[in-house]
């Protein structure tokens, strides 16, 4: 395996790059960082701790996609940069159903263990995780992010084709009082899936690096294209198990009533 490594110009943008009037618009940085090289696989998981920067990185890759018009199907909301306002191309995933159905688009699960965890069985419909091994007769890339990848279910980690380990530093507060720091400063490394699932099993195994890459946030387009701080999405209110999402209670399962 070829091994590469690209590390980022990443020094914070200077005043020049700043607006110099009220109505004129920001000017964002957007370098590559890696990106090229990590679309290049068409599922691709983001996981690091919290403020880590893995959804910072896993927007940055689907910048592009954006760009081109298609549609991105995302459980985090996406904005457009020059406006504040939700991306003409992104559409809020709320239910599963609204996979059933997609193609040529690109879909983000954020915090996927939310969505379908490891320790949730019932979390996923069949229907879906059937999906998942057709993506890509689907046209349909798939992004998703973790705190950890053992806690992501394992249909969604066997289908996965690389996994960027993401870590953040040179941590700042906007005020005295936040107790959680905002990390400027991202370092991506990125691995092929098998040695990462080996290497989490068996820390002693030496983890071949495919890719290293650094971002800058602050001033940067993919800090500008989503809100950090937001609510993640959750799809669907109802376990396939039946219970409800929110409480765990029952719900009774409703009689199928679609002309199909």
């Amino acid at each position: 395996m070829t091994v590469t490594f690209e590390e980022t110009d990443v020094e914070a943008p200077s005043g020049a790059e700043r607006p110099s009037s009220d109505t004129e618009q920001p000017r964002y940085r957007d370098r590559d960082g890696g990106r090229t090289s990590r679309r290049k696989t068409s599922i691709h998981a983001y996981v690091g701790a919290n403020g880590g920067g893995k959804s910072f990185a896993m927007v940055h890759d689907t910048l592009p996609s954006l760009d081109a018009g298609r549609t991105v199907l995302s459980t985090v909301r996406l904005l457009d940069s020059a406006t504040g306002e939700p991306h003409p191309s992104y559409v809020r995933l709320t239910e599963w159903t609204q996979l059933l159905e997609a193609e040529h688009c690109d879909v983000l699960f954020d915090e996927v263990v939310g969505i379908a965890g490891a320790r949730e069985s019932g979390g996923m419909p069949v229907q879906v995780a059937n999906l998942l091994v057709q993506l890509r007769r689907r046209d349909i890339c798939l992004r998703w992010t973790a705190p950890n990848w053992a806690r992501a279910d394992k249909i969604i980690r066997e289908v996965t084709q690389a996994v960027t380990l993401c870590k953040g530093g040179f941590s700042t507060r906007a005020t005295a009082g936040d107790l959680w720091p905002v990390s400027r400063r991202f370092s991506l490394r990125t691995y092929e899936t098998i040695d990462f699932e080996e290497w989490s099993l068996d820390k002693s195994k030496k983890l071949s690096l495919v890719k290293k890459a650094a971002l800058w946030g602050p001033k940067s387009r993919a800090f500008a294209s989503y809100d950090t701080l937001g609510q993640v999405e959750r799809v669907g209110e109802v376990l396939d198990s039946g219970r409800c999402a929110h409480c765990g209670g029952r719900r009774a399962i409703p009689l199928c009533r679609c002309e199909r």
